[in-house]
């Protein structure tokens, strides 16, 4: 099962299971995916999770997605926010639980942390002054956790995801270098020298969660999800300006405003998963996201 098979991570992840000859129970809550009712091995349910879940057959795997956010289609009060990230979640456990499933896999976002004025941000990093976002997805983590002697589950913090058919969405950060790239436009940045690798895409999310659907069988744990080898974020923009043949001019500002790359120290050591490299991966997104 796959919530939020409307969204932008949700709508890849039906597609690439699907793709794998799973049989895929698609969950959206409002508008069903365009061009996508055709796929083979897939189950489309409309559904408010934050509602009720009295009406879904039991499955194996649930993989939680469906999320509120400041981008999504009808901005979110904070009532959508509890719905839907904390809510929706507690209903989705109870239903694991009801049916045995084997796992959990909830998508949570590096945002929990809030502000961050550390500059390598780890699991265990505390937080501050959280917004709607991350605090109504840290209280989604804990009610996780409160299930681990009934449902084996993972908690994925994710930093800006990319992916092709980006540009529509506007996000993430490297969403605006890229246009203002293929504009030829200026790009802005602050702390250039400052390691980045805050981002993930969607074909390393689908093949961790391949990972821990055959490997993970007991127990609730937390893993940070990001690339390797961070770029300087200078170079970072250099190489997309490269790989568009811009002509855009990067401006450096001054900022006190701290900077912060992702320990994924854990997803390599305990889970021996190996995601793209911060080269690798802006190589692919742009590829993905311009006829170059």
């Amino acid at each position: 099962m796959v919530t939020g098979a409307g969204g932008y991570v949700g709508k890849f992840l039906v597609q690439f299971f699907a793709e794998q000859k799973h049989e895929v129970c698609a969950l959206y809550r409002r508008n069903l995916p365009v061009h996508m009712d055709a796929l083979q091995h897939v189950q489309w349910i409309q559904c408010d999770l934050g509602v009720n879940t009295d009406e879904l057959e039991p499955v194996d795997v649930i993989v939680h997605s469906a999320t509120v956010h400041p981008y999504s289609r009808q901005l979110p009060n904070a009532v959508d926010y509890v719905n839907s990230n904390i809510n929706a979640t507690r209903n989705l456990l109870d239903f694991a639980v009801s049916c045995s499933a084997k796992l959990f896999i909830y998508l949570s976002t590096v945002a929990i942390h809030g502000n961050v004025f550390v500059h390598e941000l780890r699991e265990k990093t505390p937080q501050h002054e959280p917004d709607l976002l991350g605090m109504t997805k840290f209280l989604a983590e804990r009610i996780v956790e409160t299930y681990v002697d009934r449902v084996p589950s993972v908690i994925l913090r994710l930093p800006g995801v990319v992916g092709p058919e980006l540009l529509s969405l506007g996000r993430p950060w490297l969403w605006g270098v890229l246009k203002k790239a293929l504009s030829h436009e200026p790009i802005q940045i602050y702390n250039g020298a400052s390691p980045f690798n805050n981002v993930t895409d969607l074909t390393d999310i689908g093949k961790l969660i391949t990972l821990l659907m055959e490997h993970w069988t007991s127990g609730v744990d937390i893993f940070n999800l990001a690339t390797r080898k961070a770029l300087p974020l200078r170079q970072v923009v250099q190489n997309i300006i490269h790989q568009t043949q811009s002509c855009s001019e990067i401006i450096e500002e001054k900022k006190d405003k701290n900077s912060y790359f992702i320990n994924i120290d854990n997803i390599l050591s305990q889970l021996q998963f190996t995601p793209k490299t911060t080269e690798a991966m802006i190589q692919s997104f742009v590829q993905g996201n311009c006829s170059i």
